[in-house]
């Protein structure tokens, strides 16, 4: 959870005034014809002369039953401290939520264009149709809800989770900082989402986002254009970690090359809602996706230069800093493909754990499958392959130096194929001769690198096949 909340700032008592009973329907008119006394200050939700029916709707403590539209041209802010909380809004204007101000809808709703940079919620569906910038400042973070956890209790489920939509078409952008999505909130992606600049998501359990593609509809995307992530939130009793569901293109598209980007939930490539298979692509720097152990694929097109792997990253969602990917107690074994000759081609990466397969004494971890079917390389650019372990597959007296020095790595060509134990490169690639062996300086140095006790082993290889690196151990 991204540290923020509500500004305890109140609004003008001056500003609303509170309606009759039964003034449910509100058009925005800014200072439109407004006699001397009533002249609206064409900006504020607050202000009951911007409203036709000269009183402020949405008020917290009133009924939700308010049904409000926002005509185009229309530039309105609801500020720090103001609530606005409706039954269903049509926002066809331009419309932001201050830091410390929110606005909670009960009923379908659709907006053109919403900068928020404070709180979005309620049960009902708000539907983007332009674009909805999402963004924290350093007063504090935004975030997406269910319910208002600031003022009720949110220990129990929410009856119904209140879903975003971002239309196809429509544009998500997530900038500045860190964003919060909490209290069983679903964000469902048709358009494009774009995490940029110090952006990144964190995501409480029970939350979920969905990129998911209509029959018919063309590809949703959601792009890292930084090296931020969608993290981990707060754990919330009774739920899971988030989930994210893609049917259409997660991407990698910015930040630096040696910078990473996570996707630490639990994915799926595929959704309930979509006939598609989500696909992956990595244009700079690495992409890691969360895998729980055992025969789960991950597939992703990566270009020469970059890198794609599967994980349980330890990032601090407060801040968006990751440690270096490394394996856990849940998760002890994780893996990345490096493709190092930069240029312009893409090539499939494919990595899976195996499970079900004969234990062979000494070894330790799952075997793990590559598959880099097209990538280039050269002697002077292998493919590298990182098979990193937890402390706790050591054996008695073992340490993570002497396995990074001396384990085994064994390699099995295909699947009817002995595993047959690696040899080490001689330098740090492997020769013509040699099509895969164990890049012990590299070994070495990110095991020495890490100072956690676990363990990275690195392969260098040129083969451009399908081929298994299995655990380490005895051959």
């Amino acid at each position: 959870m991204v540290a923020g909340g509500l500004v305890a700032t109140a609004s003008p008592a001056s500003a609303f005034i509170i309606c009759a009973p039964g003034v449910n329907t509100f058009v925005w008119d800014g200072n439109a014809n407004d006699p001397p006394g009533q002249v609206g200050d064409n900006k504020n939700w607050d202000n009951a002369y911007n409203w036709d029916v000269n009183c402020t709707p949405g008020l917290l403590n009133q009924p939700h039953d308010d049904m409000v539209t926002i005509p185009a041209g229309a530039n309105v802010f609801i500020n720090a401290g103001g609530s606005a909380d409706v039954a269903a809004i049509t926002n066809n204007g331009i419309l932001t939520v201050a830091n410390g101000g929110a606005l909670m809808t009960y009923g379908p709703s659709t907006s053109n264009v919403l900068n928020l940079q404070g709180i979005l919620g309620g049960p009902g569906r708000f539907v983007v149709t332009k674009q909805l910038t999402w963004t924290s400042l350093p007063t504090g973070a935004s975030t997406q809800v269910t319910r208002r956890c600031d003022l009720v209790s949110c220990a129990a489920p929410a009856p119904v989770a209140g879903v975003t939509v971002i239309n196809a078409g429509a544009k998500l952008l997530i900038n500045g900082r860190g964003v919060n999505l909490s209290d069983q909130r679903i964000i469902e992606n048709h358009g494009t989402t774009t995490v940029s600049g110090l952006g990144y998501i964190a995501a409480d359990y029970g939350t979920a986002f969905r990129n998911v593609r209509s029959p018919g509809a063309v590809q949703p995307r959601f792009t890292f254009a930084n090296d931020g992530g969608y993290y981990q939130g707060f754990a919330i009793a009774g739920f899971g970690l988030s989930a994210f569901s893609n049917s259409g293109l997660v991407t990698k598209t910015g930040g630096t090359a040696t910078g990473v980007s996570v996707i630490d939930a639990q994915y799926s490539s595929t959704d309930a809602g979509s006939t598609y298979t989500g696909t992956t692509q990595v244009k700079i720097g690495t992409l890691t996706i969360f895998t729980p152990s055992g025969n789960i694929v991950r597939t992703a097109k990566v270009q020469q230069g970059a890198s794609f792997g599967n994980a349980a990253p330890a990032c601090d969602p407060g801040t968006g800093v990751c440690a270096p990917i490394q394996p856990t107690g849940d998760d002890v074994q994780v893996a990345t493909v490096q493709l190092t000759l930069a240029g312009t081609t893409s090539s499939t990466v494919t990595i899976q754990e195996v499970s079900g397969v004969p234990v062979v004494p000494g070894q330790r971890g799952l075997p793990v499958r590559f598959e880099t079917p097209t990538a280039q390389a050269d002697t002077a650019h292998p493919l590298r392959f990182r098979i990193l372990l937890d402390s706790t597959l050591l054996l008695t007296g073992e340490t993570a130096a002497s396995v990074a020095t001396n384990g085994v790595v064994a390699r099995q060509a295909t699947t009817s194929d002995p595993y047959v134990a690696l040899p080490n490169c001689t330098v740090t690639t492997p020769s013509v001769s040699v099509v895969a062996c164990v890049d012990r300086a590299l070994s070495i140095a990110e095991t020495a690198a890490l100072a956690t006790g676990d363990v990275v082993m690195v392969v260098s290889s040129l083969a451009n096949s399908r081929y298994r690196v299995s655990k380490v151990g005895a051959a």
